[in-house]
């Protein structure tokens, strides 16, 4: 039986708004935003509570500050004085235990699984945490404890500083159950806008929802630690083969100029080489794009969709070669490089895949197949390029 594993998680919300006072006393109970550059073009960083409750968000242009009409105290953060901060921060945490690990610079989880019997329990090294950083820095501070890494951080986030929660693990259900999604870890402002479309708000709303409608809406990857981290589930172990999205080969050109006839004949290699991607990933392409590069230009580009899904080098190269004739009529000169790329990507079934490339590679014939070297230009790596793009 595997031991219950116990974190604790540290949060200084705005740390370097905090320590401001102390170089500035006179900002003390004002509005300050500390920002990475005084110019126009320099971001907000963070934010103390006085700002915040005037409605100054982190990632606003400092251009955007005179809209407050001079009520906020601006300040240059210093990177220095933060990171020698968060480095005596960190001193004090390996005190108690040695699985310190730094999330941030106002952000700290500890593993304290092995150690809190020694201090008296968990409740007790937050509570000396806590006075050492009022003790040394006036720093208030917000501590979550629980049985996940992902419990410990929500519950550090909800308490707000100061304060302390604990988590046992038969309350993470009920603990979870009416806490916000921005407070779990890597959801992201697009995926919250897609939650809330859904009227998706809180966590114990994700949890209720079935695995296979998170994998089919966010992909595999995606949905599956989502699900996780709506379970109250730690996500570090997950390993899950990215789905392929899109396969391209491409191919340098030579710097001669280059017929229309042997573009067509790179581009039958170049299919053929797709072809033989998707078979091995076992998929099947709806959309082919074609796209020429230009040595004194921006690249022009055309994708026209499949008349099926397929992965035959006969069905690629003919859609190639067409939207082929139709680029070199834009522009016939200073080609550098022309690069095919299959989308819309379906999974089939191997044995199916098998037969059918088996079928059409004989239908073709040896008429069709075009090898690595062509009769108008010598093949090599000083002329040819060949790259598997997955996204």
């Amino acid at each position: 039986m595997s031991q219950t594993k116990t974190y604790l998680y540290l949060h200084i919300p705005n740390l370097p708004a905090l320590l401001s006072p102390k170089r500035f006393p006179n900002s003390d109970h004002r509005p300050l935003v500390a920002v990475s550059d005084l110019s126009e073009q320099g971001h907000v960083r963070y934010v103390n509570s006085e700002a915040k409750a005037l409605g100054v968000q982190t990632g606003l242009r400092v251009r955007d500050l005179h809209r407050w009409n001079g009520s906020l105290n601006v300040i240059l953060e210093d990177p220095r004085s933060r990171a020698g901060i968060a480095q005596e921060i960190t001193s004090i945490l390996k005190s108690y235990t040695l699985r310190v690990y730094p999330k941030g610079p106002d952000h700290y989880l500890l593993d304290i699984t092995e150690t809190e019997h020694y201090w008296g329990g968990a409740l007790r090294i937050a509570e000396k945490i806590e006075r050492q950083l009022l003790e040394q820095w006036n720093l208030e501070s917000g501590i979550g404890i629980g049985p996940t890494r992902t419990v410990a951080r929500v519950a550090a986030l909800s308490v707000g500083a100061p304060g302390q929660l604990y988590v046992s693990e038969n309350r993470v259900s009920d603990f979870l159950r009416d806490q916000p999604i921005q407070l779990l870890p890597g959801i992201r402002p697009k995926m919250i806008a897609r939650l809330e479309r859904y009227r998706l708000r809180t966590i114990g709303d994700l949890a209720e929802l079935p695995l296979e409608f998170l994998t089919t809406t966010f992909g595999v990857h995606q949905g599956i630690r989502v699900w996780q981290l709506a379970q109250g589930q730690d996500t570090l172990q997950l390993k899950v083969k990215k789905e392929i999205c899109t396969l391209t080969r491409e191919l340098s050109l030579p710097s001669n100029p280059v017929l229309l006839d042997h573009l067509e004949n790179f581009a039958t290699y170049l299919c053929s080489l797709v072809a033989k991607d998707l078979r091995r990933n076992n998929l099947s392409a709806r959309r082919l794009n074609v796209r020429f590069s230009y040595s004194d230009g921006p690249s022009r580009g055309m994708n026209r969709a499949l008349e099926i899904s397929s992965d035959s080098e006969t069905i690629l190269t003919h859609t190639a070669q067409s939207l082929i004739q139709q680029l070199f009529l834009l522009k016939p000169t200073s080609l550098s490089t022309l690069s095919i790329c299959v989308t819309r990507l379906r999974t089939v079934d191997p044995p199916d895949t098998i037969n059918n490339s088996s079928k059409q590679e004989s239908s073709e014939g040896p008429s069709k197949r075009v090898h690595q070297g062509f009769p108008h230009f010598p093949s090599g790596p000083g002329h040819s390029r060949r790259n598997l793009a997955v996204a």
